[in-house]
């Protein structure tokens, strides 16, 4: 517990560094740890499972499953994306994916299921792998999360200083060669994944785009298997 409680003091610090100097990342010791441990990080994975991803509705017109995958690269920034990088953001389980889009506390979203056939070249910070963090895991899988939401000052405001530390790990993560990063969710207890680079073979759409009433009623959670 020491460990994390160290971990997210200075992930905070270096969040604060971020917050006043955004593309000076290595000129802080946090961010210089950071970019040694994801260069000795080891490649791993990601076997054969069901995915998720939601999307809130456009209109009358119902979604198809092409338009459930990724955005263009120009629609938005993301936790883990800059604007112009287009991403491939996941979710475990049709509850996580609903969770991480739904922008008030009753809505309707469309979910699309996502077959991901034996994705390789992944950063693990969620254990799902089972494979061990090595040296300064502690610092990214403890610290990453816990300094989210103290680092948001407005969640309405375009400013999202919060945002700062995940792009500055999935930067590093594409210069070292990573695929994609599995991390757990702040909004609920599962992981997600984002993919930097992916094939058609790789992730398909499994099935048609349903439609759903958020909050779920219990027991409609399939989960990644």
């Amino acid at each position: 517990m020491a460990k994390a409680a160290d971990a997210t003091r200075e992930m905070e610090a270096f969040g604060a560094h971020l917050a006043r100097y955004p593309y000076l990342g290595l000129d802080h010791p946090v961010g210089r740890r950071i970019l040694a441990a994801v260069r000795r990080a080891p490649k791993l994975i990601l076997k054969d499972a069901l995915w998720h991803r939601a999307r809130l509705p456009s209109g009358p017109e119902r979604h198809t499953a092409a338009e459930m995958g990724p955005p263009p690269a120009n629609w938005t920034e993301g936790r883990f994306n800059h604007h112009g990088q287009s991403v491939f953001y996941l979710a475990s389980t049709v509850h996580g994916a609903c969770a991480e889009t739904a922008p008030q506390p009753r809505c309707i979203l469309w979910v699309q299921d996502f077959r991901a056939r034996q994705m390789r070249g992944l950063l693990d910070l969620a254990g799902v792998t089972g494979a061990r963090p090595g040296r300064g895991g502690v610092l990214l899988t403890a610290g990453l999360n816990a300094v989210m939401d103290r680092l948001r000052p407005d969640p309405g405001s375009p400013w999202k200083p919060e945002y700062f530390v995940p792009r500055f790990v999935a930067d590093a993560a594409r210069a070292a060669g990573f695929r994609g990063i599995l991390y757990c969710s702040t909004r609920f207890e599962g992981y997600n994944a984002v993919l930097f680079d992916w094939t058609a073979r790789e992730i398909r759409p499994e099935g048609r785009p349903s439609i759903l009433e958020w909050p779920l009623p219990r027991g409609q959670n399939r989960a990644a298997s």
